[in-house]
């Protein structure tokens, strides 16, 4: 059935079979549908039970060891927007920390058995530090210092303005979680319906608290994420119905690369793996603000690939470097000539 493949690639199978049984469609489904949707919730919710508890006791631990720590995507981001922690299946467990205590937090992830891989640099990463546990079945731990690569202060006040909720645990504030979740969505270059979907729920568990221009003042304290949450609003408005205007993100003209950006959005996740993925790095430097073309150039063209870096000798990383980056060039030419000939990876509307 195409409909339970797509929600399967989408790794929206819960929410979405969930979604046609609230809305009386169940009865049209096959009973093979609604048995592996079944089955996918309960197994979703068993693990989702297992990773929230490990990811509350990881925060625990961080801070008793003074580090201020807030859980980012997973169970616990399920549980608020959907009610439900099986809605959301992960694997990961994401905490955002402040960038100075970002070597503590390493520190003190190892007491619960993570380690960072051999050689790991100390200097402060572009996103995250990504920790696996010595049990290969344990799930991996990111310690996160921004929740994008735009700019830095963001992230440090989505931190600093979270406040503990019924179980003591951080939560942003509407408007920064609502605003962290469309950067999210622009991060992954409009790939999939996954974040989108968070992004409806959000807006809908938080709709009178946001309404009004509720995200123009984020866009005015922080002029460099303007492209691409105005982007990322247009987009989810095609896909998903979030009001951009009555955010304050719509853009009265749409400049040229936001405009492309929103263009190359793939939400059925067609084509091939590589080229999505050098889409997802083109968006990344459509919307990359002014100052910011060093940083892209480190991540996308300036360091070689992991599947790259892991079997080439020393003295052939220069070559493999440099095929990455003749291809990657070559696949972004392919996005740019398709959009260009009115040709897109996936039926999404244009952005009004």
């Amino acid at each position: 059935m195409d409909l339970e493949r797509q929600f399967v690639a989408q790794r929206l199978l819960p929410l979405g079979g969930g979604r046609l049984t609230e809305a009386g469609a169940g009865a049209l489904l096959s009973r093979g549908f609604r048995h592996r949707w079944r089955q996918e919730v309960e197994d979703s919710r068993r693990r989702a039970v297992a990773l929230e508890a490990m990811t509350v006791r990881a925060i625990e631990l961080l801070e008793r060891d003074g580090v201020r720590a807030l859980a980012l995507k997973g169970p616990l981001l399920a549980r608020a927007l959907y009610g439900d922690p099986a809605m959301r299946p992960t694997s990961d467990i994401d905490l955002l920390v402040a960038a100075e205590d970002l070597p503590r937090a390493v520190e003190a992830a190892h007491r619960l058995g993570y380690r960072e891989p051999a050689g790991a640099p100390r200097r402060l990463p572009a996103l995250h530090r990504l920790l696996a546990h010595d049990d290969p079945w344990m799930p991996r731990l990111e310690l996160h210092w921004r929740v994008h690569w735009y700019e830095k202060r963001f992230s440090a006040d989505l931190l600093a303005h979270a406040r503990p909720d019924g179980q003591g645990l951080l939560r942003p504030s509407p408007a920064d979680e609502l605003a962290m979740l469309l950067l999210f969505f622009a991060r992954d270059g409009f790939y999939g319906l996954r974040l989108a979907a968070d992004v409806a729920a959000c807006w809908d568990a938080h709709a009178g608290e946001l309404g009004g221009g509720g995200l123009d003042r984020l866009v005015r304290r922080y002029p460099a994420l303007r492209p691409a949450l105005t982007t990322a609003a247009g987009v989810a408005e095609s896909l998903v119905g979030l009001p951009a205007a009555e955010l304050g993100l719509r853009a009265a003209e749409p400049e040229r690369r936001p405009a492309v950006a929103a263009r190359l959005a793939n939400w059925t996740q067609r084509g091939v793996a590589a080229q999505a993925q050098a889409n997802v790095r083109l968006v990344d430097w459509l919307l990359t603000p002014a100052g910011g073309q060093r940083g892209y150039l480190l991540r996308n063209f300036l360091s070689i690939p992991g599947e790259l870096a892991g079997g080439a000798p020393p003295r052939s990383r220069g070559l493999a470097l440099l095929m990455h980056s003749i291809r990657l060039l070559g696949r972004y030419g392919l996005a740019l000539w398709a959009v260009r000939g009115g040709r897109r990876w996936s039926p999404l509307p244009q952005s009004r």
